[in-house]
């Protein structure tokens, strides 16, 4: 497939044919769409952009909540122009920031909630805003309806070497940084025919994740690839997937880590079993935590990929387990560490080279030089290690702790503070020093009713880690922060101010 220079607009049009009274889409209710539908509902909403003056090169932004036209409008306007998702939980000064520099054709908003931040930032930033209006009582119909951006145009269908998706960072700190990726890139990232993660025609899958992030387009997009069904819940709260996996009974999940636990818990709990359509569950985003995997009685498998190097290394069937890494390695892959690749076993800097990687960031030659190595190695910004052809994932170079030279990670704290009775999740971070620069501190989140002994645990925490790298302050909190993909937003913390009790 990889090879193949298609698009997914004629993957999803294939289908429409070939498989056209099967259902493509369900909501949770359980009302379908057929793919027969499927297909003329992206012909319609084509058609509505050409009339409207919007070409198949043309930069459409839209805001896409939990809803099955959210799946539809999302499968036509990637299979008709160049589609720039946004998350709706983005603030209005980051969305004034991104519009300009995104060079739309129009933005699109649902018509029946009223203007969102999106169109609100469209106005003001001179932009066409164009709606995108329901058909009544039917979950999935949607038209798009407004004045025309430009004369109606007739430019055929989309190529694979056209954009197909601008994708933004979800980093932490600095401006977002914008990715690109090609029609022909799209389709050839979706692994049909997949020994490692199959994925037939007849199995259904939820779509548990936002369509906005990598995760949930990359679900829908495997989904309707291989002619199956997506199922499109209303909210994406982890706490729910137990209870819908009963109602839709999937075959396969792609998730992110908190939803896969939730699984766990459900099921050390005996509040939710495997059906028996479940094959495997896939988890993304960021590391799985391997009491998750021991505690699920189906296999999951752990991924390491990101819009800027594609899939890196990932698990599956025929690809053995090994603790602590997130799968086989799938690319090209060295580790370097202050300027020196590493052997075998050390850690350092992830850097990725070939075809998969992109090639810069969309309209910033600064940050694109920033992102590459001078002979052309992509830097991740993650740490790793190498582990017999296996990638181990060690966190963010960003979030390493220096204190006072000795370099820290902040996950081996985590992976300690959570054996302790009580702690539920952790984050260590690095907490300003005035002679040492950064000094070990960490927030944490107690079970109900649990009461922290701090001198006990210090003591213990050091016997395993050692002095240097024991938190030397322990936050409670309510909450952790996380950035708009679910990964834990270390800098943050690293910047708030601690609550008054850190006795």
């Amino acid at each position: 497939m990889s090879g193949e220079q298609t698009t997914f607009a004629a993957i999803v049009e294939r289908w429409a044919r070939e498989r056209a009274a099967c259902s493509a889409l369900r909501d949770e209710a359980g009302a379908t769409l057929a793919w027969s539908q499927l297909g003329e509902t992206v012909a319609g909403i084509r058609g509505d952009l050409r009339a409207l003056g919007v070409g198949r090169q043309a930069r459409i932004a839209v805001t896409l909540p939990p809803s099955p036209r959210s799946a539809l409008l999302f499968t036509a306007l990637v299979s008709s122009a160049t589609l720039a998702p946004m998350s709706p939980d983005l603030p209005a000064a980051e969305l004034d920031a991104l519009l300009p520099r995104l060079g739309l054709a129009a933005v699109i908003h649902p018509a029946e909630a009223g203007e969102d931040r999106l169109a609100e930032a469209a106005r003001r930033a001179g932009v066409p805003v164009i709606a995108a209006a329901p058909a009544p009582g039917d979950p999935f119909q949607v038209r798009l309806m407004g004045p025309a951006v430009a004369a109606a145009v007739d430019d055929g269908p989309v190529e694979p070497s056209g954009l197909g998706i601008i994708t933004s960072t979800s980093g932490t700190t600095g401006r977002p940084k914008l990715v690109a990726r090609t029609h022909g890139e799209l389709a050839g990232v979706l692994h049909r025919g997949d020994p490692l993660l199959p994925v037939e025609p007849d199995w259904r899958t939820i779509v548990f994740a936002p369509l906005s992030l990598s995760l949930g387009m990359t679900a829908l997009r495997r989904a309707l690839a291989d002619g199956s069904l997506a199922v499109i819940p209303d909210s994406f709260d982890p706490a729910r997937l137990p209870s819908l996996m009963d109602a839709h009974d999937p075959a396969w999940l792609f998730a992110p880590p908190q939803a896969i636990a939730a699984l766990a818990n459900a099921h050390a709990a005996g509040d939710w079993r495997p059906g028996p359509s479940l094959r495997y569950l896939r988890s993304t985003s960021a590391r799985l935590d391997p009491a998750v995997r021991e505690a699920l009685p189906v296999p999951v498998f752990d991924a390491y990929a990101s819009a800027e190097a594609g899939m890196v290394a990932r698990e599956g069937f025929g690809v053995p387990h090994r603790p602590g890494c997130v799968g086989r390695i799938e690319a090209r892959v060295r580790i370097v560490e202050d300027g020196w690749e590493q052997p075998e076993g050390a850690p350092g800097e992830i850097q990725v080279s070939g075809p998969r990687v992109f090639r810069g960031y969309l309209d910033d030659p600064e940050a694109t030089a920033q992102a590459f190595t001078e002979d052309g190695w992509f830097r991740t910004g993650d740490l790793g290690c190498l582990q017999d052809g296996y990638l181990a994932l060690l966190g963010r170079i960003d979030d390493r702790i220096n204190s006072g030279g000795v370099k820290i990670d902040p996950e081996a704290i985590e992976r300690a503070l959570a054996q302790w009775p009580g702690i539920v999740e952790a984050a260590a971070f690095g907490a300003p020093h005035p002679r040492l620069g950064q000094e070990p501190a960490a927030a944490i989140l107690l079970a109900p009713g649990a009461v922290l002994d701090r001198r006990a645990l210090r003591r213990w925490l050091i016997e395993r880690l050692g002095p240097s790298a024991t938190p030397k302050r322990i936050d409670i909190r309510e909450s952790l922060p996380r950035t708009l993909n679910g990964k834990l937003s270390r800098s943050r913390l690293a910047g708030a101010n601690p609550p008054a009790d850190t006795s």
